[in-house]
């Protein structure tokens, strides 16, 4: 959400003469509307009022441009994921939104079965996983990447937690996706409408004192990470 505010104010810096003659075209729009007689004129007013109004909500939403587009799709992922994760019993716990210094993890999720790093995916086109990705038409997500902050997150624990505590890499994917779950290379693919079954499925591995560690060692980490790699966007 951050970068995706970064990149509409930088948008909206870029296109200042656009967004300056909207903002004062909206109002004009407004009074001419309420002060002009004769039903013909004030529903062509009103019309373009309307019409500006809409224009400039979708324009904001979608970032000032569409290169912000996937960052909007990103946070709207993000958020899903969270409301799903939010349906898990009282054994489940998440830290979100973990900053560190190549970016953030969106959900790192500790529970009965162990160690979960989410990461999000809101696709518009159907997605397969091949040759150690996920693909969605053109943009392609490599499984490497999940792998190497699963393998960070793992480092971090083990550093707190004094035992090896193994972290599940889990791409969740909002979209079409023939498989409800994948694994690949030590990656899994999740359908988001499926996550909860998938997770509330697998075989307990951590007792609840070991959660309880492992969850302190995540925000010790956490809050680790932020003293050390303080970001400006």
């Amino acid at each position: 959400m951050r970068k995706f505010q970064a990149e509409r104010r930088a948008n909206i810096r870029a296109e200042k003469r656009d967004w300056m003659i909207l903002l004062i075209a909206i109002p004009t729009m407004a009074a001419l509307s309420w002060f002009l007689d004769g039903r013909p004129i004030q529903f062509f007013t009103v019309a373009v009022f309307g019409a500006l109004v809409t224009m400039a909500g979708i324009f904001w939403y979608m970032g000032g441009h569409a290169s912000a587009l996937p960052w909007r799709w990103g946070v709207e992922g993000e958020q899903m994921t969270a409301a799903e994760i939010e349906k898990l019993g009282p054994d489940w716990q998440c830290e979100h939104d973990i900053e560190h210094e190549r970016g953030n993890w969106d959900h790192v999720l500790v529970g009965p079965p162990g160690v979960f790093l989410l990461d999000s995916k809101a696709l518009n086109n159907s997605a397969r996983v091949e040759d150690d990705a996920l693909r969605s038409g053109r943009p392609r997500y490599n499984g490497g990447a999940a792998r190497a902050g699963a393998r960070t997150i793992h480092h971090a624990l083990l550093e707190q937690f004094r035992q090896p505590l193994w972290v599940q890499s889990v791409v969740v994917v909002w979209g079409e996706l023939a498989e409800e779950y994948r694994e690949e290379k030590l990656v899994g693919y999740a359908r988001g409408d499926k996550l909860v079954p998938w997770l509330s499925g697998l075989d307990e591995k951590l007792g609840r004192p070991q959660r309880a560690a492992a969850i302190e060692a995540l925000r010790v980490v956490r809050d680790g990470l932020q003293e050390r790699e303080p970001r400006d966007l």
